[in-house]
């Protein structure tokens, strides 16, 4: 299990992209000659200049520059049975031997055209590969490193879910708050809530009454001011 090479939140075309994979491992057509490949690697698309971290911890070996293809790039060894490889790198910060943690830089990332060690590409990015065995070497042989870059994928739900929880317990925090100021002013204008509850309650009379005024009365004869005329 790796951690992303790159930072969480990287900028591509001038806006800021997560994770994102322009080519992924397996078959493909090359962008550049137009002819159907196997692809070996990850294409990861970052500005020029983005730091490239090393995803497990181990020693530089190969250090290569202005390779045609390639361009500019780094192989590691893991110590693991596992070598990986950054390619397109506009700087190299290490050399061959240099032992690096997880996170440990290597460089910064490349593949513009016209920049240092862009060898062939179509755009600014890091391509990635893992090898079983040193790469190239008999025996050896390129994997997909997408299910490999689980570590930092599981810190990332485990950090989305904490989110999650967070902003529901702020949602109720910020509820109970809030019926808690209600009653309070609730008792402050105890006077201004009977008045409204009369007034509901006249209302509902009216309505349920079918809104029609109770008819008067009218008033008696006076049967003695008859006997008089």
């Amino acid at each position: 299990m790796f951690a992303w090479p790159l930072p969480p939140m990287t900028m591509i075309r001038g806006a800021l992209r997560a994770r994102y994979l322009s080519s992924r491992f397996g078959p493909r057509t090359n962008p550049v000659t137009g002819k159907a490949q196997n692809h070996g690697g990850l294409d990861m698309p970052t500005e020029v200049g983005t730091p490239v971290t090393i995803i497990a911890a181990g020693q530089v070996g190969t250090v290569v520059r202005d390779h045609p293809v390639a361009g500019h790039y780094v192989e590691v060894d893991h110590g693991t049975g596992y070598w990986s490889r950054y390619l397109h790198l506009s700087r190299i910060d290490v050399t061959p031997g240099t032992v690096l943690p997880v996170g440990g830089k290597v460089g910064v990332s490349g593949g513009g055209v016209g920049t240092p060690g862009a060898g062939r590409t179509t755009g600014p990015h890091l391509h990635l590969e893992v090898w079983k065995g040193k790469p190239y070497a008999k025996g050896s042989t390129p994997v997909d490193p997408e299910p490999l870059l689980t570590v930092e994928l599981a810190d990332l739900a485990r950090a989305a879910a904490g989110e999650v929880v967070a902003v529901g317990g702020r949602a109720v925090s910020a509820g109970k708050r809030a019926a808690k100021r209600g009653a309070a002013t609730l008792r402050r204008n105890w006077w201004l809530a009977a008045l409204a509850t009369v007034g509901v309650g006249a209302v509902l009379l009216l309505v349920l009454g079918g809104g029609k005024t109770p008819a008067v009365a009218a008033p008696k004869a006076n049967s003695r001011r008859r006997r008089r005329r």
